[in-house]
């Protein structure tokens, strides 16, 4: 499935949000698997890890709300940028919560789901050359691979870049070091740095918090989504092989397989497959909003718009584009196993009804996105289309306002 830099990647991810106790799991360095945690001092961590996620998006919410409903409040206490910065952080801040709400009620389907992966990952590693280029095209393959060590490097760069803003803005409602340091506006920067410090670990604490689980939901999907386009790959070959009624019934069997496949992925990561479109390409619009707008400032206050807006860009339509891509496949598969298996003539009437109740039964794969709509070929353009208004009535907005 992806190349053996990819999976030393995904393996160092997993070890790092395990060995933080960010993950509600333990690493088997061994087996390469989770297992749940079983001493007490790594669940009080993992729990204490939880308690900050939900205090901190209640933090920067009530702070954003006590600013935008101060009458009293003008552009000079609260400036567009700032303010920029805390729906930001706001909106990041909620969907890591989401993210911990996730791994308190449904740690145990994804660490099924999780092991599983690996498992597949591991198998078809160690099949020899020949039958794994067979299985994905060799440029699907590499193409994977580079997507999931990108992802793993900006989980690296992206955490400090965050912290150096508090640097230049301190006093910004949604910056920790707003409730200690003595501050008369939120621009106000009389702060030696040896102040600051204390709040820049604490701030790179939080962002360390914020995107481990983000980067780790995204990389079981991507992947899972990986895995169900090995077995869409492997049951066209089986259509492409003949129509035969022995065919059609292990065709059928790899289908329900990949269907059991996405209902798990799908019930695993409900919770945030439910708000990450709504939330991360809420952020995106902002944060291409805040590039357009706020280009003069100094490097420090600036850096962190355009490196977040391509994470959160990549993080948005990777996945989406893959599910649309394999919701299209699929489509085009089932019809080809139709047209194919209606080729064999040697079927009694009983068999061709049975065929027929079983094709009817093998409905298109959706990926859900709770009850907002489902990842088809379409979303990727839609999606595009949406942060784009988004963006330019902020941009219309602060232009008239």
């Amino acid at each position: 499935m992806i190349s053996d830099k990819a999976y030393r990647s995904i393996l160092f991810v997993m070890r790092y949000g395990c060995y933080l106790k960010i993950f509600p799991y333990e690493w088997d360095q061994v087996k390469c698997q989770f297992t749940l945690m079983t001493k007490w001092n790594h669940k009080l961590l993992h729990n204490f890890h939880q308690i900050v996620s939900y205090g901190l998006s209640l933090f920067s919410g009530i702070r954003l709300l006590l600013a935008l409903t101060d009458k009293e409040t003008s552009d000079q206490d609260f400036p567009p940028r700032v303010a920029a910065m805390n729906i930001l952080w706001s909106l990041a801040y909620l969907l890591t919560a989401i993210c911990f709400q996730q791994f308190f009620f449904k740690r145990e389907k994804i660490l099924s789901f999780g092991n599983a992966l690996f498992e597949t990952i591991r198998k078809c590693k160690e099949e020899p050359k020949e039958r794994q280029e067979s299985k994905m095209d060799e440029e699907n393959n590499g193409s994977m691979s580079k997507i999931v060590i990108l992802s793993g490097i900006m989980l690296i760069i992206n955490p400090p870049f965050h912290s150096i803003m508090m640097i230049d803005t301190p006093c910004a409602p949604h910056f920790s070091s707003s409730l200690w340091l003595s501050c008369g506006n939120v621009e106000e920067d009389s702060h030696s740095i040896v102040d600051k410090i204390p709040f820049i670990l604490l701030e790179t604490y939080f962002a360390v918090l914020m995107f481990t689980p983000w980067t780790f939901n995204w990389t079981l999907i991507y992947l899972g989504l990986g895995w169900i386009r090995v077995e869409l790959t492997t049951m066209r070959k089986m259509v492409g092989l003949g129509a035969t009624q022995q065919w059609d019934n292990l065709i059928s069997i790899k289908y329900n397989v990949i269907k059991c496949i996405t209902i798990l992925l799908n019930d695993s990561f409900s919770y945030y497959l439910r708000w990450f479109p709504t939330i991360l390409l809420g952020i995106v619009s902002f944060l291409l909003y805040s590039c357009i707008q706020f280009w003069e400032v100094g490097w420090r206050a600036y850096g962190m718009f355009p490196l977040c807006l391509v994470r959160c860009v990549f993080e948005s339509f990777t996945p989406l584009a893959l599910a649309g891509m394999i919701h299209e496949n699929c489509s085009r598969l089932l019809g080809d196993w139709k047209r194919q298996s209606w080729r064999c003539n040697d079927r009694n009437l009983i068999e061709i009804h049975l065929l027929k109740s079983i094709q009817k039964s093998c409905k298109t794969i959706e990926f859900s996105a709770g009850g907002l709509y489902t990842f088809e070929n379409s979303i990727v353009l839609t999606t595009v289309n949406n942060c784009l208004l988004l963006t330019l009535n902020l941009l219309l907005v602060q232009r008239f306002n």
